[in-house]
C-alpha cells in the first residue's frame, strides 16, 4: 500500500474516516 488515507487496524481498514473491512 502506499495510501495514507487507508490505514491497518484491528477489526479492519479505516479508509477516508469510514470503517472498511479488506478484501479477503
Amino acid at each position: 500500500c502506499g495510501n495514507p488515507a487507508i490505514q491497518p487496524v484491528s477489526t479492519g481498514y479505516i479508509v477516508n474516516g469510514e470503517e472498511a473491512v479488506p478484501p479477503s
